[in-house]
């Protein structure tokens, strides 16, 4: 067939203009609601909090309930008896492992004063160095800028960080309810799903059910997961921090393990205390301590990680630290834990409206 001067071969996938308009109605839809969501979870943070771990603690245990459940017995029953199981466990976790914290704690706190001396001492020595170097006199002064706002910088930090707990406080106390919100989220779980599906109409049944289960394979996958994996960076720290002999070897594990749950920077900010402090031991000791976290955080990101989580959120990098910028920013510390789990919740919605509103 001979194709005429102004006619035009159609391109294959190339949309039509109204089709064109179309999308770019629904992306301009989507990313305002996006942004309307946001919106909405820093402004109601506060109060949402103790609800977002409430729903992470209910995860944790719905596995436990549902077990005791399907063997006959009741579901309130059934729950009980695992807040029971649960407290006992806490209970003596607290009792063997909160000594030897607290004596690691205070044995820390009473040696910063010599460590906080020492490192004066080697960054006076440091500076006396670059004085006394043979080095172009602009190269000697723009050293010693940036000694000098490097200085700042670690003294503003060291402030955010101080402020920052100070700031967990209030955070915490909120968090006394997420356990008893929990429980009637586990107790009342039938109740509750018959009251909502009453009021989803029966067209929408199917396409609501099918949300319910992504995000339920979204958030259960991470949060079980995520805890998991951060139990394994926890003992891994801890087994080649005690191998070098590092001291306080037990309070720096911990902290890896609880920092490993936030993505990206917790392992930094889990290293960085394991590195100073093997600092004061020896220079070598500190890249051994480096050098060892950086092989167990590969390790989760390789193999322990896809192992336990798979792709369970399924978010991009720059997804997540803008996440956990705005989980900062609205809920503190707290805030950080519940940004990537909120984040997938959105993600989830939005891809569902958006296919709702391609169909």
């Amino acid at each position: 067939m001979r194709v005429g001067a102004d006619s035009r071969v159609p391109v294959l996938g190339e949309a039509s203009g109204p089709a064109r308009g179309r999308r770019a109605g629904r992306l301009a839809l989507l990313g305002g609601l996006t942004l309307a969501a946001t919106a909405l979870l820093v402004a109601a943070a506060p109060v949402l909090l103790p609800f977002g771990f409430a729903l992470v603690l209910a995860y944790l245990l719905e596995p436990a309930v549902a077990a005791l459940a399907g063997w006959g017995l009741p579901r309130g029953a059934a729950v009980s008896l695992v807040y029971v199981l649960a407290g006992a466990g806490l209970a003596a976790g607290l009792f063997y492992g909160l000594p030897v914290l607290s004596r690691e704690g205070i044995r820390l706190l009473a040696l910063v004063p010599r460590y906080l001396g020492e490192g004066e001492a080697w960054w006076d020595a440091a500076l006396a160095r670059v004085h006394q170097a043979p080095l172009p006199q602009g190269l000697h002064q723009a050293l010693l800028h940036g000694v000098s706002e490097l200085e700042g910088r670690i003294a503003a930090s060291l402030g955010r960080l101080v402020w920052g707990a100070i700031g967990l406080l209030p955070g915490l106390a909120s968090l006394v309810l997420a356990p008893v919100l929990a429980f009637f989220l586990l107790k009342d779980r039938d109740r509750i799903r018959e009251r909502f599906w009453a009021l989803v109409p029966a067209p929408w049944h199917a396409a609501v059910y099918k949300l319910l289960l992504d995000l339920d394979r979204a958030l259960g996958g991470f949060v079980r997961g995520q805890l998991l994996v951060a139990a394994a960076v926890g003992l891994l720290a801890l087994a080649w921090l005690w191998a070098l002999g590092i001291p306080f070897a037990p309070l720096i594990a911990v902290l890896a393990a609880v920092t490993d749950i936030v993505p990206y920077l917790g392992p930094l900010a889990g290293a960085l205390p394991a590195v100073l402090l093997a600092l004061a031991v020896s220079p070598w000791r500190a890249l051994w301590v480096a050098a060892g976290f950086i092989a167990i955080h590969q390790l989760e990101g390789a193999v322990v990680g896809p192992l336990v989580m798979g792709e369970a959120v399924g978010l991009h990098p720059l997804v997540v630290i803008l996440a956990l910028l705005v989980g900062a920013e609205a809920g503190g510390v707290l805030g950080v834990f519940l940004a990537v789990p909120a984040a997938a919740v959105v993600k989830v919605l939005l891809e569902h409206l958006y296919h709702r509103l391609a169909a």
